[in-house]
């Protein structure tokens, strides 16, 4: 029971336990991993850009994966309010039978999701300098971007709950 309702979270087939702990597992190595792969990555990549080039790829990286983890943390936090909310449409007397991959699915997509959109200001100033979209046109189109941003949190929360599309947008 968490803040008054009732939930609890079930494997609902056969293998559902062991696929729930292979993704987990899976994910895991994935972030413990990735000093080394991105690291791996740029020891590839850097070795053909020119200098000014170098300072941009670190510092798009030095800006982006601090972003990328308060992102994430945003989404952590804005985890469990939502999930209460959603949950809180149970009329009353219900108990919520969460399956536990579709938890984990959710919860993922969610907190990926708020990652990736605290990045998109790193990816506009990039594409910026990148001369593929210039200052004057990103003002200009201010209007297109705030529909864009919408768009963007409509298409990737994981539910069609108008509260996490805006705060994603």
């Amino acid at each position: 029971q968490a803040a008054g309702l009732d939930v609890e979270l079930n494997i609902t087939n056969i293998t559902q336990s062991f696929d729930l702990q292979l993704r987990i597992g899976f994910l895991l190595g994935l972030i413990i991993a990735s000093p080394i792969w991105i690291w791996q990555l740029l020891a590839f990549i850097v070795p053909a850009l020119r200098t000014i080039e170098r300072r941009y790829v670190f510092g798009f990286i030095g800006a982006a994966v601090p972003l990328f983890v308060i992102g994430c943390a945003t989404g952590w936090f804005v985890l469990p309010r939502i999930i209460r909310l959603f949950v809180g449409f149970a009329p009353e007397g219900f108990t919520a039978f969460l399956g536990a991959t579709d938890y984990w699915d959710f919860s993922l997509k969610l907190v990926f999701a708020v990652g990736v959109a605290y990045v998109l200001p790193v990816v506009v100033v990039f594409l910026n300098l990148a001369g593929v979209i210039s200052g004057k046109a990103i003002l200009k189109g201010w209007r297109w971007a705030v529909l864009t941003a919408t768009l963007f949190g409509a298409f990737v929360t994981p539910a069609g709950e108008v509260l996490s599309m805006f705060i994603i947008a």
